[in-house]
C-alpha cells in the first residue's frame, strides 16, 4: 500500500467552493486529511514541546510593483532551501554581531494565559522562539541598520539630538514591523496581508 501525501494547490474564483468546510485542527486536537485519525491535544502540546514539529512553506505570495494586488504560486523546493539557508545567515550575523547586547529576544515569555499568550504549552518559553530564522534575520538585519543610521549620521556631524530622533522614528516602525513578522501571524485571505 503506497503512502499518501497532502498536496496544496492555489484555488481562486469558483474553484474557491471546493475548499473543504471544515480544518483539521480544534483546540489542539489535529485531524489527519488523508486518513483521518486524530491526535489528542495533549499528545500534540507534547510532540511540540519535545522538538517535532516544525514548519512548512507551502505557497509563496508574489507582488508585481506596476500591478495591484497579489499573486500566489505553490512553494517550490528552491523556496524551502532559501527559507533554511536562512539559518545560516542567522548564525553568521549573530556571531558577527558588534554591539553588546543579544540582537534576538531571550527573556522569559510572561506565565501562561497572561495577555492571551497561550504557546507555552507548545514549549515556546522565550520571546525569541515567536520569530523563525527566517524572520529573526529579517528583524536583526533591520535592527542593524537602524544602529549603523544612528552611526552614520553622528559620523556625519548631525546633530545628537537630530540623530537620536530619527533612530527614535526608525526604532518604532522595527517595532510595529515585530508585531507583524512573527511565526504567529496569520494571512488575510480578502485583504491580503498580515
Amino acid at each position: 500500500m503506497g503512502r499518501s501525501k497532502v498536496k496544496f494547490k492555489i484555488v481562486e474564483g469558483d474553484e474557491i467552493d471546493s475548499e473543504p468546510s471544515e480544518g483539521t485542527t480544534s483546540r489542539a486536537t489535529v485531524l489527519c486529511p488523508v486518513c483521518g485519525t486524530g491526535i489528542d491535544d495533549k499528545t500534540t502540546r507534547r510532540e511540540a514541546k519535545e522538538g517535532r514539529m516544525g514548519q512548512r512553506m507551502v505557497a509563496v505570495v508574489l507582488h508585481h510593483p506596476n500591478e495591484q494586488g497579489k499573486s500566489y504560486r505553490i512553494a517550490i523546493e528552491k523556496d524551502a532551501e532559501a527559507f533554511h539557508e536562512a539559518s545560516k545567515y542567522l548564525e553568521e550575523k549573530l556571531t558577527n554581531w558588534r554591539w553588546d547586547f543579544n540582537p534576538v529576544p531571550d527573556e522569559e515569555l510572561p506565565p501562561i494565559e497572561t495577555l492571551g499568550f497561550r504557546v507555552q504549552r507548545y514549549g515556546m518559553l522565550k520571546w525569541g522562539a515567536l520569530f523563525n530564522h527566517r524572520q529573526r534575520l529579517a528583524l536583526i538585519t533591520l535592527l542593524e541598520k537602524v544602529r549603523l543610521a544612528h552611526e552614520e549620521m553622528i559620523k556625519q556631524s548631525y546633530e545628537a539630538d537630530y540623530a537620536k530622533s530619527v533612530v527614535t522614528y526608525l526604532s518604532l516602525e522595527l517595532d510595529r514591523l515585530t508585531d507583524y513578522d512573527s511565526a504567529l501571524c496569520l494571512w488575510h485571505n480578502t485583504k491580503e496581508l498580515v
